[in-house]
């Protein structure tokens, strides 16, 4: 059996080097499948396994609600502060949970080291039970236990201290609040559905809100539920908690829900999400995709094999004369098909190697290439290749072996059988190629238009310097006149925040208008040369005006 099998793939070795320009042309064809299909199979891995890192991810849930007479679409992503609490205490398959509030952008000052630094929460003292964060430095159990406590990630706690232990030591956050360093986590890895850079204790919030069952929806909330809890059972018991402590008017504005961590990324659209999600649509487009591809480059193997198949009938004819079988000969030609498929499967992997990190960037993803560490996706290519391989070569494989040794060997032979198959291929694989091409055209004419965009105000040229201390607010005029004195500075404007930042849900009625038809409003405080500035259009009426005193109303 050895014998047999070396002298398979001694024959198709010299098959290969005798026709080396069709070979290379097969090889090509399949290793630029390989490649596509590899790569794109890395990013649904990578998008597949959000939040999967966490031990208890299955038992994870984010408690979200639906408001009624809204605008938040599918639902709002925080709640109000006391629920969790409640329902930890009301609910026994609440095994425990934890909630986060956005610290946002904050001015941090240790030593003469200032820097600004996005991605920080207050979280509760309960998250590393939750969640599966691992700390370097200091005791999950304890770390955000008491106020003004800090917990930093590693590269945040190298940024600021360097190579010395942070323990103990002291941070001005903000506008000179003073935090204890009480734990070193190591950074999030990228497959999180948020990302953050510290965790200030919760009690460190103060908040008129924190004990409001209806006020400000700011706490995003996980639930850690006991096996085999029915997460629909448990929100069912939580909307009856609500029911019990809201007036009936109130109640009936909520519809509490669950969300199982890892389905965050891919299956939730909700107002406020905590970072900025995914669409599983993406994950079938991109399958959709990567199937296509494989599918023009076996059309492509197949076609050109079998157009290739009159140059071997002589082989064919002379082996079966010498007493080879079909099956000996389908097997040669299945073993040929697994070579050049081997072949472009390793040359695929190098090309996969150059570009993934430009395929990544891309994709605004870290896709992970190590062997070692991520097996899956080498074994799925390896069945790829087994796969198609076997799959291109049973068509042209049987064809080849069918040919007649005396026809062959007379010189009578004609190969014209089954050419409407091969011409129906053809044309299915020029379709198939063209509409990759026009999607690939309509998906850049978006990317374009996203680009070029008129987003109603002017994003070019502009600089935007955060305040956020005391003494630089105190000092904004003084700012402000020392800035206008640069050279080259055309305007300059003071705001809470930049068009398409945080802005403020404010309580309001639009008088004349039912409740399930009043529109969400978002104020951003802007100074009177905020519109200038950023120059954007009047509708009607004017601008503010700082000689209108009635204007800072």
């Amino acid at each position: 059996c050895f014998i047999m099998f070396k002298n398979y793939l001694k024959v198709a070795w010299r098959n290969l080097m005798k026709n080396k320009v069709f070979s290379s042309i097969n090889i090509l064809g399949l290793t630029l499948g390989f490649t596509c299909c590899f790569l794109i199979g890395l990013y649904i891995q990578h998008e597949l396994s959000f939040d999967k890192y966490h031990t208890n991810h299955q038992r994870i849930y984010r408690l979200a609600t639906h408001v009624q007479g809204s605008t938040y679409g599918e639902g709002i992503a925080k709640i109000s502060g006391p629920w969790a609490p409640a329902a930890k205490q009301a609910i026994p398959e609440i095994e425990d949970f934890t909630r986060f509030v956005m610290y946002g952008q904050a001015l941090i000052k240790q030593g003469a080291e200032q820097i600004y630094e996005e991605g920080g929460f207050f979280a509760d003292s309960s998250t590393f039970k939750v969640f599966s964060w691992k700390l370097i430095n200091g005791d999950a159990a304890t770390a955000l236990a008491e106020p003004n406590a800090v917990v930093l990630t590693e590269s945040l706690a190298q940024k600021l201290f360097g190579d010395s232990n942070p323990l103990g030591q002291t941070l001005n956050i903000g506008n000179e609040a003073v935090y204890k360093v009480t734990g070193v986590m190591q950074d999030p890895p990228p497959n999180s559905h948020f990302d953050f850079s510290f965790f200030v204790s919760l009690s460190t919030y103060r908040s008129e809100d924190l004990q409001s069952w209806t006020a400000n929806n700011q706490y995003y909330t996980y639930l850690l539920l006991k096996p085999g809890t029915s997460s629909e059972a448990v929100a069912k018991k939580v909307d009856n908690l609500l029911n019990s402590n809201l007036t009936k008017e109130d109640a009936k504005a909520y519809t509490p829900f669950l969300q199982l961590l890892p389905g965050i990324h891919l299956n939730s659209n909700l107002f406020r999400e905590i970072g900025t999600n995914s669409d599983i649509k993406t994950i079938y487009i991109f399958g959709f995709i990567a199937f296509i591809i494989l599918v023009i480059a076996c059309m492509n193997f197949i076609n050109l094999t079998t157009a290739k198949a009159a140059n071997r009938a002589k082989e064919v004819g002379v082996r079966k004369a010498t007493g080879a079988g079909k099956s000996s000969l389908v097997k040669q030609f299945i073993l040929e098909s697994l070579m050049i498929g081997v072949i472009a499967g390793i040359v695929a992997l190098v090309l996969s190697s150059i570009f993934i990190t430009p395929f990544g960037d891309l994709l605004d993803r870290e896709l992970n290439f190590n062997i070692i560490e991520n097996t899956a996706p080498f074994i799925f290519l390896f069945g790829l290749i087994i796969f198609t391989s076997i799959l291109s070569s049973i068509y042209p494989a049987f064809v080849l072996s069918s040919f007649k040794p005396v026809k062959v060997l007379k010189g009578n032979f004609s190969f014209k059988s089954n050419s409407t198959l091969r011409a129906g291929l053809v044309v299915f694989q020029f379709t198939l190629s063209i509409a990759l091409i026009l999607a690939v055209l309509v998906i850049g004419s978006q990317m374009n238009y996203m680009r070029q965009k008129d987003l109603g105000f002017n994003k070019d040229q502009i600089i935007t310097v955060p305040l956020q201390d005391n003494g630089s607010v105190a000092k904004l005029d003084q700012i402000i006149n020392k800035v206008k004195a640069i050279p080259g500075v055309v305007s300059i404007s003071a705001s809470s925040n930049q068009p398409g930042g945080n802005d403020w849900g404010i309580p309001y009625e639009a008088v004349g208008l039912s409740k399930d038809q009043q529109p969400s409003m978002r104020c951003l405080v802007v100074d009177e040369n905020f519109l200038n500035t950023y120059n954007i259009k009047i509708a009607s009426g004017r601008g503010f005006l700082k000689e209108f005193a009635t204007d800072s109303g």
